[in-house]
């Protein structure tokens, strides 16, 4: 096990408490984030951000759709040219065949019959990550939609949103978000969720509550942006070596090729000029 990363659920608890499990598909990928820790070149750890310029000096990896392990360089930009870069040509039902097809989580309730779901971040990210704007448009303008709060949204939060758009438009923190997304049509998301990744591979439609000034920090932003583009999604899943998206049966050759091919386009944003450089800091 890595200390601190995908399968340490002692680290996992102590930062969120004792109400949520993560499920027992994740332990899978601990060979998977082993190899990529020791295999990274540069420094790598758990759930970071990507604060750095494109002459990044690390990788940041988490766990995506329960088995795959995504790998990223600690700036956006670079981040998000790795996986635009893909053809529109995957499979999205065989990535989706591939994927736990299931809540991160443990003992969410089923929910059913939504056509329409709004999915928010914890309260720890709800209001940097979603556009209040967009939300209120969203929930003004379609009249089917309902909000899935993040199971680690507190009573503060649920009690502004239901006294926002009334009691009758949320479904429970704890109520199953992956059962909700299964029914929908249409569905409203920020880059912190996995479910508009599944959405997306799943064909649904997709919008985003984002707020554009800040949603680049999101974890899933990179791909995020491939939103309503199945086939090119599917294709970043499929490019493990160009894009850094390990299914826990990936080669160790695989991971290698990748990141000596991130670092070749970091290579290319070696700073040359000493413009790169401020002088403040």
């Amino acid at each position: 096990m890595v200390t601190g990363g995908i399968t340490d659920n002692q680290a996992f608890r102590k930062a969120v408490g004792g109400g949520l499990t993560k499920q027992t598909h994740i332990n899978g990928l601990e060979a998977l984030e082993k190899q990529i820790v020791e295999a990274s070149p540069l420094n790598i750890g758990y759930d970071l951000s990507r604060p750095q310029k494109p002459y990044f000096d690390e990788f940041g990896y988490t766990e995506i759709l329960g088995t795959y392990i995504y790998v990223y360089p600690l700036s956006t930009d670079v981040a998000c040219r790795l996986v635009d870069q893909v053809p529109d040509s995957g499979d999205p039902a065989a990535v989706l065949s591939k994927s736990a097809q299931s809540d991160k989580y443990t003992d969410m309730a089923s929910v059913t019959g939504q056509k329409s779901v709004v999915f928010l971040p914890g309260s720890n990210l709800i209001w940097s990550q979603t556009s209040k704007e967009m939300l209120y448009r969203t929930m003004h303008e379609d009249r089917a939609a309902v909000i899935k709060p993040h199971p680690l949204t507190d009573a503060k939060d649920i009690r502004k949103l239901k006294l926002a758009f009334g009691i009758t438009r949320l479904l429970e923190a704890k109520q199953s978000g992956f059962n909700a997304l299964l029914d929908a049509h249409r569905v409203y998301v920020t880059p912190t969720t996995e479910l508009g990744i599944y959405a997306t591979l799943m064909l649904k439609d997709v919008h985003t509550v984002g707020q554009f000034f800040k949603e680049h920090s999101g974890t899933y932003y990179p791909l995020y942006r491939l939103r309503n583009q199945p086939l090119k999604l599917a294709k970043a899943f499929e490019m493990p070596e160009r894009t850094g998206l390990f299914h826990k049966d990936t080669s160790p050759e695989k991971i290698h090729q990748f990141f000596e091919y991130a670092l070749s386009v970091r290579e290319f944003y070696r700073p040359l000029a000493s413009s790169y450089y401020n002088e403040a800091d």
